[in-house]
């Protein structure tokens, strides 16, 4: 009964969120209503908003964002161009790969101004289906550090001189935008306390998540950009608790992630030996037989842990395609290298789900399997959404949830005192969850048919 199902996973503790991208995990409809607050415009043809030079000043071709909002027809369509609600690829004419990598530029302008709101919805709903933890990928520089790269020209010489690079952009003022990062962290924080009101009600709606950041790197854009990125974040981690990791994050089918892949792998792997203490997860295997030439999916996952310093993997879809898949299975098993697995953005994006997906190998192996949203306002879906593809499409366990939910607080980058406190409260709710589910949990206890 998937109703009922739905119902039990929904109530069902839940331990971590570790892949999650902040500026994907806010629906349309909040980027809709920010943009009419701010007096943004829209642009019709290309269905984006559009920042004007003064609030609702709109030019020719656009109308004004609060306009939209009552305008049925041109809502619909925003929606559907800004996320995957109502996705037919004979309407929109494209695939769902190319669709929901499309959403991002239409609302980019918007997520700076307003992450205070984006953490008090993303967190609201995290508490809402009994979430306690949350790593959120985001833009931490705000597109900054690319102003540093621009007063340096790459040279071919620092592929072997990385050192040479980093001075450079060092005495460049790289580190004079750490504060700033900083600060702006601290400013949203403050916004999304004030609006969830966590002074007075500290088990207020969202107040009682624990939320820990990741610096998302645009491997897609130029080296120079790449390795200044890198290296504000990993600044940036150094001196910040709050900041867990980094991660690089675009389409790793695109030609510069998959042209300059050995590259950034050697850029983590010299800014690793600099700050050793930075931990380090990797969208990496994020592809798909037809999205790149077959040799294309032989190592990104193999280099990413060995020359990288990947301590987990993002997506990992493409691991039996990798040269050597059992023995690498066998390898992120022994050093406890967990995956992060997304089950809706793989179907969305990549068409792949059922028996084609890679998860049963991960479990089979012993990899440490944790469930991850990715892009909920994008795919529209939460968390329980994730459990239940995980139960219906690949038969997952209620132990199996229960462990992959342990282990989303294992193998988190929180530090040791937080992890234990989140490990305490986790068994505590369990044992409460189960002692009311009993009846439930027997019927469930056995695996579905996998035939």
């Amino acid at each position: 009964d998937p109703l009922r199902l739905r119902n039990f996973l929904r109530a069902m503790p839940k331990g971590g969120d570790l892949h999650n991208h902040l500026s994907g995990a806010v629906y349309a409809e909040s980027y809709l209503q920010w943009a009419a607050d701010d007096g943004d415009c829209i642009d019709t043809a290309a269905l984006s908003i559009i920042k004007p030079e003064a609030a609702d000043q709109c030019v020719a071709g656009q109308v004004t964002a609060k306009s939209a909002l009552t305008d049925t027809t041109l809502y619909g369509d925003l929606l559907n161009a800004m996320s995957m609600y109502q996705y037919l690829p004979e309407k929109t004419h494209d695939s769902g790969h190319d669709h929901f990598f499309a959403t991002f530029p239409r609302f980019g302008g918007v997520p700076q101004a307003h992450s205070g709101e984006m953490l008090a919805e993303v967190t609201a709903r995290a508490q809402r289906q009994h979430e306690e933890y949350l790593e959120l990928m985001f833009g931490l520089d705000r597109g900054q550090a690319a102003t540093y790269a621009g007063k340096i020209a790459w040279s071919k010489d620092w592929s072997d001189d990385l050192a040479t690079a980093r001075q450079r952009l060092l005495a460049a003022g790289l580190l004079d935008l750490v504060p700033r990062m900083r600060s702006w962290l601290d400013t949203g924080e403050r916004d999304w306390k004030r609006r969830s009101d966590c002074a007075t009600r500290p088990q207020g709606e969202g107040c009682g998540v624990t939320v820990r950041y990741i610096c998302e790197i645009y491997r897609g854009l130029p080296k120079e950009q790449v390795f200044a990125q890198m290296l504000a974040g990993f600044e940036l981690a150094s001196v910040d608790a709050r900041v867990a990791a980094i991660d690089l994050v675009m389409p790793e089918d695109w030609h510069v992630p998959m042209h300059d892949y050995d590259l950034h792998m050697q850029m983590l792997g010299f800014l690793h030996s600099k700050y050793p203490k930075v931990h380090i997860t990797l969208h990496a295997g994020e592809l798909a037989p037809g999205l790149v030439p077959y040799e294309g999916m032989c190592c990104h996952i193999r280099k990413a842990i060995d020359a990288g310093h990947a301590e987990r993997i993002g997506h990992g879809v493409d691991v039996m395609y990798e040269d050597r898949p059992e023995a690498l299975l066998t390898e992120m098993a022994e050093e406890h290298i967990a995956v992060e697995i997304n089950l809706t953005s793989n179907r969305v994006i990549l068409g792949v789900s059922g028996k084609q997906h890679p998860l049963r190998q991960y479990l089979r192996a012993g990899v440490p399997v944790v469930i991850s949203t990715d892009d909920e306002g994008v795919s529209r879906s939460e968390m329980t959404d994730e459990l239940m593809q995980a139960v219906l499409d690949q038969s997952m366990t209620y132990t199996e949830l229960k462990q992959a939910e342990r282990n989303s607080i294992r193998y988190s980058f929180a530090d040791e005192a937080t992890k234990k406190r989140l490990s305490q409260c986790l068994e505590l709710r369990f044992a409460e969850f189960e002692r009311d589910h009993n009846a439930e949990l027997r019927s469930c206890s056995e695996p579905l048919n996998r035939e």
